[in-house]
């Protein structure tokens, strides 16, 4: 009976966003977590699960629509926090669901549990556009084959380092842990410059959400109340061209030093005009904004000509990519259902 409820529960889980009425505290433009989603829902019970959802509002109200849905739950509740933060319960048969997500740049990621059950889902936004959705999926897929020196780090509990292989495989990308031991890397989802590692330690599953810049992989986790930080880089890239790379990274590092005028604009929302401060501390840069407002650059990442700043507008992170040109930055951005262009000149 326990097994047939958790089968329930596998089937019926799809359901739980789609069927929730999620209240917010504000109307206007559209808000930035509406969209198409391709979702997955993981757990050593139910294996993998995915469908297609399409998250609306109207007026104060949220509504979704779900394409191939199995059996469906009873939600019994929805909360909706101001950072984009969404905590549900749910019920199948006699079993109570819980379900927490985060949206960040056009894209959910959480946790679920059911009694002694659990796992992460994670739903990622579509482009309304699938031929140009699958030319930047190819490209980036093209170049994340191959062999990584990897890390996963958990605050309080030390780091994990191994080696993830990526492959193709037909018109999709396979990955494999060699010696995984507690650690395996099941999948990995790319979406422009978007990439999350499907991941589990000790049989329970969780995402490693994160970006691609210059062949690197990396970013933050959260979940079954651990959090930390991930990294991959392919092998060799350190050592074969560290004589040849440290000029030309010693060139750029001395000309981007400095006060610029910088200003993002999203298309639609306006331009936010700032002070970008960039120094250095030891062997890498920081960054410091003045007049910023709800927005803040956290970091920077400089390989050659290309530049990325790590930024946060109310809390929510998202990036900035670009080029360096003649004491200028500058470049197109896209994330929660926004996009414009960023510049930053040297004053």
């Amino acid at each position: 009976m326990k097994n047939r409820n958790l089968l329930y529960l596998a089937i019926g889980l799809v359901w739980i966003v789609a069927l929730a009425g999620i209240a917010v505290a504000q109307n206007g433009p559209a808000h930035p977590v509406e969209g198409t989603y391709a979702v997955t829902a993981i757990g050593s019970e139910i294996g993998t699960v995915t469908f297609t959802m399409t998250l609306k509002r109207n007026g104060d109200k949220w509504g979704a629509e779900v394409s191939d849905s199995p059996l469906p739950m009873t939600i019994k509740n929805v909360m909706m926090s101001a950072d984009n933060k969404v905590t549900i319960t749910a019920a199948t048969g006699d079993a109570e669901v819980i379900i927490v997500g985060k949206f960040e740049a056009g894209k959910i990621t959480g946790d679920w549990s059911a009694g002694d059950a659990k796992g992460t889902w994670s739903a990622l936004r579509k482009d309304t556009g699938a031929a140009p959705t699958r030319a930047a999926t190819t490209a980036s897929s093209g170049s994340l084959e191959g062999t990584y020196d990897a890390e996963v780090t958990a605050e309080g509990q030390g780091s994990l380092p191994f080696t993830l292989i990526i492959k193709r495989s037909g018109d999709k990308l396979v990955t494999e842990v060699p010696n995984a031991g507690d650690l395996n890397i099941t999948g990995i989802e790319v979406s422009g410059d978007a990439v999350t590692l499907n991941a589990t330690f000790q049989g329970n599953p969780f995402a490693l959400p994160g970006k691609v810049s210059g062949g690197n992989m990396g970013g933050t986790w959260e979940a079954g109340g651990f959090k930390g930080t991930w990294s991959a880089k392919p092998k060799g890239a350190a050592s074969a061209p560290t004589t040849a790379t440290a000029p030309a990274t010693t060139a750029s590092s001395a000309a981007l030093e400095g006060t610029y005028d910088a200003q993002v604009t999203a298309e639609g929302q306006g331009s936010l005009p700032f002070t970008l401060i960039i120094k250095r501390s030891g062997d890498k840069f920081v960054t410091e904004v003045q007049n910023g407002g709800d927005l803040n650059v956290t970091g920077i990442e400089v390989s050659g000509e290309t530049v990325t700043l790590n930024a946060t507008f109310q809390g929510n992170p998202f990036a900035l990519p670009g080029k360096v040109s003649a004491g200028s930055m500058g470049g197109n951005w896209e994330a929660g259902g926004f996009k414009g262009t960023w510049t930053a000149k040297k004053k």
